[in-house]
This record gives C-alpha cells, structure tokens and sequence, in this order.
C-alpha cells in the first residue's frame, strides 16, 4: 500500500502543478482579451469604467511573477530583475497601447503608467514570497507594494468619492464647487476651467471658452438618471458679450443614446442669450414630452448638453447653479 502511494504521490502533484498553470495563462488569455475588446468599456458607468481600467495593473502583475518565476530570470540579481522588468513593461505597454489603435481605441499614457505599476507589483511580490529573504527586506518590500497599489487606485479614487459626491448633492447636477466636478463633463472645441469671478451659488463657476467651430460644446455625462418627482430644470448662464448669442440646450435619455436617435429623438432647446445673468427654468413635463414618436424615460436621463454654434470668434460664459426644482 504505501508502495502505491508513493507511486501516486508525484503524479498527484504533477496534476496540480498543471492546473495552476492552466488557471494562470488562462487569466491572462481572459485580461488581455478584454482589455483589446472593441470599445474597451467606454459607454459603461464610469467605474466599471475605472475597473476595467485596472486590468492593465492585474495584466502586468500576472505577467511579471511568471516571467521572474523562470529558470532565465528567477536566480538572477535585483538589479538584472528591476531592469528587465522596467524595460519589458514600457516595451509592451507601449507595443499595446499602438495596437488599440488598430481597434479604435486611444493611446493612453495612463495605461502605460499602469503598466509599469502592475509589473513593479509583481516584482515585489516574486520579492516577498521568496523565503530566502530576510523578514525585514520583505517587510519593506510589502510598504512599497502598498505604496504602488495606492498610486494605481489613485483615479479610481478620485472617481469613487466624486460619485458618491454626485448621489448626495442631488438634486443639484453641477455646482462646481470642486475641481472634481469638471471630470462628469465632455468638452467639444471648448477651454473650460473652475473659476470664481461669476456665481450664483457658492463661490464658483465654470467658466467656458467655446471656440469657433460648428457646434462647440459641454455635455454632462456623468449624473444621476432619475429625474422623476421634478418639476423644472435650472440653470444659470453669465454672458461678457454685449451682442446676443444663440445657445441650445439638448437633453436625452439612454434609449436615444442605444438607439442612436435624431434630432426629433430627444428634448431640444434654442434660446438667446443677453448680456449678464441669464435664469433659465424649463418644465420637466416640456422634456419627458419633446421626442416625437414616444415620452423621454426621465428615470434614465444619461445627458445634457449646452452648445452654440458657427462662432465666429471664441466666446466666453460661465455656467453655474444647475439643478432640478
């Protein structure tokens, strides 16, 4: 019997060594096709958004340990180590970030940095592991992994206590009372920056150079979706200029952004703005009712944007207080 069992021991070991490696490359097979998946998760909540943007850390980690996990690498010097690593990662990083844009997907700086991070993560845990080291060189080891965690959450963060921010400040949509606030904007041949010369309410406002171009404009993008139990939009426009400007105010649902509707698809508003203050006020009942062939779902309201068009010179306002009644 224990013949048998010795015979059995090496095979049963040999099975798990297996599977583990099948497991990892098998994550990593899983990683790298989502993150060249095309589209990459731009129209997803912004932190899904964040998340998946963390795969490049998880990515560069899993293919940090394997690689310094092997025979060529495993019993070389730190120093050979970090080179290898460093240069590996910006190498890769930089090699993937061009192939997405063969998937239309932008070249991010951000990701390469993430990049780098995932795989001094893996560095440091190939360190901590080893067992030859002494407890305090793996003591340190382990503050500096914490360290490079911390900075790869960073705009995660960030975006996380601004959504929360987002919930509790409802029903005001934008106030700009932090700098945070100008990342739930998209900006369109815009120069928008937090500025405290002009408001309504609190001490700022966003002040916003639209360009001469067709349509230059911001759109709201990140908001709570459910404007049911309203009765009025507001919000509040200063204008330097002495002539009138056209301006547009559109609003839309999520079902018009899946279905890619038109014009006659969503809640569309021309007004002229004049010099100074301008309290604009519009009923919700005007919105859920202003595309043509169905009622706008107002528990699902996913934009608003506020645009002028054929500028002929840059022209300056800034936007403050806005919000439902």
């Amino acid at each position: 019997m224990n013949t048998n069992y010795n015979k059995t021991l090496p095979s049963f070991y040999l099975m798990k060594k297996y599977f583990k490696k099948t497991l990892f490359y098998s994550l990593l097979a899983i990683l790298v096709y989502f993150l060249f998946e095309v589209g990459g998760g731009e129209q997803r909540h912004r932190l899904i958004q964040g998340v998946w943007n963390l795969g490049h850390i998880v990515l560069f980690m899993l293919l940090s340990i394997a690689y310094l996990n092997t025979d060529q690498l495993n019993k070389r010097s730190l120093v050979v180590k970090v080179s290898v690593v460093t240069l590996a990662s910006l190498i890769l990083g930089t090699a993937t970030e061009a192939i997405q844009l063969l998937v239309q997907r932008e070249f991010s700086i951000n990701d390469i940095a993430n990049d780098l991070i995932g795989a001094y993560l893996g560095l440091l845990i190939h360190f901590i592991t080893n067992k030859t080291k002494t407890t305090t060189s793996r003591y340190g080891a382990s503050m500096l992994a914490l360290l490079f965690l911390s900075i790869g959450f960073r705009d995660f963060a960030v975006t996380a206590m601004d959504e929360i921010a987002l919930y509790d400040d409802f029903p005001v949509l934008a106030s700009f009372e932090s700098d945070a606030e100008i990342e739930r904007w998209e900006f369109v041949d815009v120069y928008a920056v937090h500025d405290e010369k002009f408001s309504v309410s609190g001490n700022y406002s966003l002040k916003v150079d639209y360009l001469p171009a067709i349509y230059p404009a911001i759109s709201l993008v990140h908001i709570k979706p459910d404007w049911r139990g309203y009765d009025q939009l507001s919000l509040s426009i200063y204008s330097l200029n002495k002539q009138d400007i056209p301006f547009e105010i559109k609003v839309h649902d999520k079902f018009h952004t899946r279905s890619q509707g038109g014009y006659n698809d969503r809640f569309n508003k021309n007004i002229t703005l004049k010099q100074g203050w301008n309290f604009i006020k519009i009923p919700i009942s005007e919105i859920a009712s202003s595309p043509q062939e169905r009622f706008m779902d107002m528990s699902k309201i996913n934009k608003i944007s506020l645009f002028t068009h054929k500028l002929l010179k840059p022209t300056t306002l800034y936007i403050d207080d806005i919000r439902l009644m």
